[in-house]
């Protein structure tokens, strides 16, 4: 990422309004989702130790 120069004579600024209950709720579940789809996604220590890789000869 890169750096926003600011032109001559404006200033940027950011206002931090703090998350509603719901607002929260809404951003934890959304993470929950996000987690237990990554975790569908990628096999686990014990299915890639039960699946070793055989040796083939020529």
């Amino acid at each position: 990422m890169g750096v926003i120069r600011e032109p001559k004579n404006v200033d940027f600024f950011t206002i931090d309004n703090p998350w509603t209950d719901d607002e929260r709720q809404e951003f934890s579940d959304l993470i929950k989702k996000e987690k237990s789809k990554l975790k569908s996604r990628c096999p686990t220590s014990s299915v890639i130790s039960n699946t070793k890789r055989t040796k083939h000869f020529a």
